[in-house]
């Protein structure tokens, strides 16, 4: 008698790909927002709603200025005094006083000058 094979249909390797991404999605998303929830408890109320507005991936704007503000402290007087010349976010730090001198470059190096008495 004759083997009778049956075609299973194979599923498509993208297919299995597809729902591995939204698996690791959903958890991440499980996970992010519970960390999410971790920072906000620590957080004061006046700049939570910035922060939310940063991690809901609304505004850029609203990112750079909460990742300053949760790196000093949360004091705007803080950010603006930022000594941190090496961070990313040094020249789009928020609450700065632009002068137009802070544009300004010297061609000519600096000289002390000596006073002999």
């Amino acid at each position: 008698m004759p083997a009778i094979l049956c075609k299973q249909k194979k599923k498509n390797p993208r297919q299995n790909l597809i729902s591995f991404q939204k698996l690791v999605e959903r958890k991440y998303n499980i996970d992010r927002d519970a960390e999410v929830e971790k920072r906000l408890n620590q957080i004061p109320e006046s700049r939570k709603a910035k922060y939310k507005k940063a991690v809901s991936g609304k505004s850029l704007r609203a990112a750079v200025n909460s990742m300053c503000l949760e790196c000093v402290g949360y004091s705007t007087r803080e950010v603006s005094l930022c000594t941190d010349l090496a961070c990313p976010l040094y020249m789009y730090r928020p609450y700065q006083k632009r002068s137009k001198t802070d544009d300004l470059t010297l061609d000519v190096p600096l000289q002390a000058s000596v006073t002999v008495a």
